[in-house]
């Protein structure tokens, strides 16, 4: 079954605010899975779609996951920080849509979630490293891994979670 236009986005943006909530003030980490699968799945096959979704995604999680930087900066820097940290997950969605084309794909996108938080992690004004999937693991199982996998790794365990959450959805859908 195909997503139309305005479910893509809506679940886009449900799955950027949960994964917002993985965060303090919230910091619900189980939740981090559930929020990669619901990415994976609004982003489709279609990579102009898959782009739309992921700037949707950014912009909620990041404006939810940063918002006390207001406190620290102008709002108007808040919100250039969180559009432009928002197109590092565009071209994620891009291509997460290309990659799961591909055989064995949710170790592919595993794999460029963490290459999109490394580059997010270094561009722009220095990088924001805020809101990696590494950050949630406290107080979770799999919180060991930080230390065997580092930051990165973990989240490459994270996203791999939820790739395999999408899976299971997509079978039901």
């Amino acid at each position: 079954m195909e997503l139309t236009r305005r479910q893509v986005i809506a679940l886009a943006g449900a799955g950027g605010a949960v994964l917002g909530a993985s965060f303090p003030p919230w910091s619900l980490p189980w939740l981090a899975p559930l929020a990669v699968a619901s990415f994976v799945v609004a982003v489709g096959r279609r990579p102009g779609l898959g782009a739309a979704a992921g700037l949707t995604f950014g912009a909620v999680h990041l404006g939810v996951a940063s918002w006390w930087l207001v406190e620290s900066i102008t709002p108007a820097a808040w919100a250039a920080l969180t559009a432009a940290q928002s197109l590092w997950f565009a071209l994620l969605g891009a291509a997460v849509a290309l990659l799961r084309r591909l055989r064995g794909w949710p170790v592919w996108v595993a794999c460029a979630w963490s290459a999109a938080e490394g580059a997010r992690s270094a561009w722009p004004w220095g990088g924001f490293p805020w809101g990696r999937l590494g950050h949630t693991a406290l107080d979770t199982p799999w919180v060991g891994s930080l230390a065997v996998l580092g930051m990165a790794g973990c989240g490459t365990l994270i996203a791999f979670a939820g790739c395999g959450i999408a899976v299971f959805a997509m079978v039901l859908l």
